[in-house]
């Protein structure tokens, strides 16, 4: 059990099935990593970096706190051995320490970003593609390898200052506003940069079918109904384009639809209706001008499966089913079959958890137009841990301290070790408490870690290497 506001402690306890139990948690603050995130000449830094912390001792645990003005963060976690990293806006570790908080005490980390060589901050402003500021354009800094090192988004008045929070040097500037897009390279004034966005692109569709769609939802979910006086709505159909969140409808007329403010290039569009059809096309968008396309339709096919529990391969119920190109999400029923009656015939995947997140397991396949397709049995797998870890779960019971849970398929699961095994000593060092056990076995990934046990009444010796 753990608590998710300012405090924070850090505590297992038994559900038994059937009962209520009442129990009192003590969280504490002082337990925290804190410290200043800065360039390596001190520049102040572009407004929503954010630092995470791992837990990398039971790796199920982690936390994210935004860097304020200053520069400062102060992450609230229990003890444990984290790994602490910038991000991005979109969750990119781009610099990584290793922190080891003990209870009661509060962990000093100041980290650096920007690379070693090259400019550490990227300024300028943007331009839209009738010449005017173009505010909140989403910004990225990439590297000469295509790696993203910086995230942000322009001001008001079109200007932008970002910050390099990669470990390579930037050598591009990319911007966005819808469809509007446009880069511009970084030389010798790297803080007076000016990215033009191009125009959008547009496109005109016609749906071949019999029968015709009447109406249509069109991402992110406009209905619109047809336009032609003459017959009710009776079908419905989907059009998106991968990748792009930007698209909406504009207009349709019976079987035609337009679209605008498109990214430019070669995108795939699709087209889905309610009754079980689908298509698919590709094509190429070029800026400030118009393509026209017909997108024919093929009915859709049927996929199953079961999931089945690691290793007892039993069936499992209630388990969310989510697949991307298959009209929704399934959920497993009491023998633990699901099935989807809509799926576009294509290459997709599919996705199931339990409910509490731990479970899961991952399948890719291809669909045949009106071909149903059984993918038979999927077993749930634990998840895997991260390099240098030993997957199992210590708990302080008196002056012992005793496996509480060994995680299914890890190292130390793989090594013998059991839940209510005695944990005595750590590479021949004694523990007393959790904070030594978990300050001890993570290490290096690969390496071994010796651990001195009681069980039942016995004593033994087991070596598990860490994860790699």
């Amino acid at each position: 059990m753990r608590t998710r506001g300012e405090d924070s402690t850090d505590e297992r306890v038994e559900l038994k099935e059937g009962e209520d139990l009442e129990h009192d948690l003590v969280a504490s603050a002082t337990d925290s990593i804190s410290g200043r995130v800065m360039t390596a000449s001190k520049k102040p830094l572009s407004p929503g970096l954010r630092v995470g912390a791992h837990d990398r001792s039971s790796y199920l645990f982690s936390r994210h706190v935004e860097v304020d003005s200053a520069g400062h963060y102060r992450l609230l976690v229990p003890p444990g051995t984290y790994g602490v990293f910038v991000e991005g806006d979109r969750r990119g570790p781009d610099a990584h320490a290793t922190a080891i908080v003990l209870a009661g005490k509060e962990t000093t980390l100041d980290l650096v970003v920007g690379p070693e060589k090259g400019p550490e901050l990227v300024a300028g402003r943007v331009l839209d593609n009738d010449g005017s500021p173009s505010s909140s354009a989403e910004m990225s800094l990439r590297a000469a390898d295509d790696q993203v090192v910086g995230y942000g988004r322009s001001e008001p008045d079109g200007s932008f200052r970002l910050v390099v929070v990669g470990n390579q040097p930037p050598v591009l500037v990319e911007a966005a506003s819808g469809g509007r897009r446009g880069h511009a390279g970084i030389a010798d004034d790297p803080e007076n940069v000016v990215v033009q966005l191009a125009a959008a692109a547009s496109l005109n569709g016609r749906i071949v079918a019999d029968p015709l769609p009447t109406s249509f939802t069109v991402w992110p979910g406009v209905s619109v109904d047809a336009a032609d006086g003459n017959r009710k709505p009776v079908d419905a159909a989907h059009v998106s384009f991968f990748g792009d969140m930007t698209v909406h409808a504009q207009r349709f007329v019976g079987a035609r639809f337009h679209l605008d403010n498109l990214k430019p290039g070669r995108r795939s569009l699709e087209v889905r209706t309610e009754d079980g059809r689908s298509g698919k096309v590709t094509v190429d968008l070029r800026a400030g001008e118009e393509a026209s396309i017909d997108v024919a339709l093929v009915q859709n096919s049927r996929v199953g499966g079961r999931i089945v529990s690691f290793r007892r391969r039993e069936p499992v119920t209630g388990v969310r089913v989510t697949c991307p190109q298959c009209g929704g999400d399934a959920q497993t029923d009491e023998r633990g079959l699901f099935h989807f009656d809509n799926v576009v015939p294509e290459e997709t995947w599919l996705e199931a958890k339990t409910a509490d997140g731990y479970w899961s397991v991952s399948r890719t396949f291809r669909v045949e137009p009106e071909k149903p397709l059984d993918l038979a049995d999927l077993e749930l797998r634990p998840p895997r841990p991260p390099p240098g870890a030993t997957g199992f779960y210590p708990k302080q019971e008196g002056d012992d301290v005793v496996v509480g849970r060994v995680f299914e398929g890890s190292p130390a699961e793989k090594a013998g070790l059991q839940a209510e095994d005695v944990i005595v000593r750590v590479d021949g060092v004694p523990v007393k408490s959790v904070d030594d056990i978990r300050n001890r076995v993570v290490g290096q990934p690969n390496t071994p870690v010796v651990l001195s046990l009681r069980r039942g009444g016995a004593q033994l010796t087991l070596t598990i290497v860490r994860a790699p």
